[in-house]
């Protein structure tokens, strides 16, 4: 009953209900437990086959940042947007090999640059671009190209460190830190706001440009 009704619901969140079938299907005996499996995993691949979507982190370039910053802060929103427009990630671990052939690819690049200096100072200001891609079958393409910088004034910059800036000593790593980080959030912001604008599954992508702000 449970492996029925795990067929017959395509639903854009993650086939759990088959990996907890599958998890059950390990208590049975053999050869029980090898068909119970197979069904599972062919239940899960007709859904990866029609609804899958892997996920790319492109080659980035950092002036402090990393890929797995960024992974890090974007995948979960990256991961529930898709969901929610009907896509189905690949899961962390059974059966991720059925999403080799999926249908859908997103992916997404981000380029960080040093932009100005903070009011007069020595200290670099950051500005971080952002590329996000959905292809899908016949090669139709989404994207978007968010960004984002350092706000002046930045908030958040400790008084001692605002004082010793005022006074003209040179760049400071951690004013830079704080610089970058304003930055950081901020694109963080419009990369959700941009995953926002998702086209559904099976629907045609929307035209969209880049996000200045």
């Amino acid at each position: 009953m449970r492996g029925r009704r795990c067929g017959e619901r395509l639903d854009p969140a993650p086939p759990s209900p088959c990996g907890e079938g599958a998890g059950l299907a390990s208590h049975l005996l053999q050869p029980a437990q090898d068909a119970a499996e197979a069904r599972f995993r062919a239940i899960v691949g007709r859904l990866a086959s029609r609804r899958g979507a892997v996920v790319d982190a492109l080659p980035g370039t950092y002036v402090r940042g990393t890929a797995k910053a960024y992974a890090d802060a974007l995948g979960p929103g990256i991961d529930q947007a898709l969901r929610a427009r009907g896509y189905l990630p690949p899961p962390a671990g059974r059966w991720s090999d059925l999403w080799s052939k999926a249908p859908y690819r997103f992916a997404y690049a981000i380029r960080e640059t040093y932009e100005g200096t903070y009011l007069g100072t020595e200290n670099r200001l950051t500005r971080i671009d952002a590329l996000l891609l959905l292809s899908g079958p016949g090669g139709a393409t989404w994207q978007t190209s968010p960004n984002a910088r350092t706000i002046v004034p930045v908030r958040g910059m400790p008084s001692y460190l605002a004082s010793r800036l005022a006074l003209g000593s040179g760049r400071v790593d951690e004013a830079e830190r704080i610089l970058y980080e304003d930055a950081f959030a901020h694109i963080c912001d419009r990369f959700r706001g941009g995953l926002a604008n998702l086209p559904g599954c099976g629907k045609p992508p929307a035209t969209s440009g880049a996000e200045n702000r």
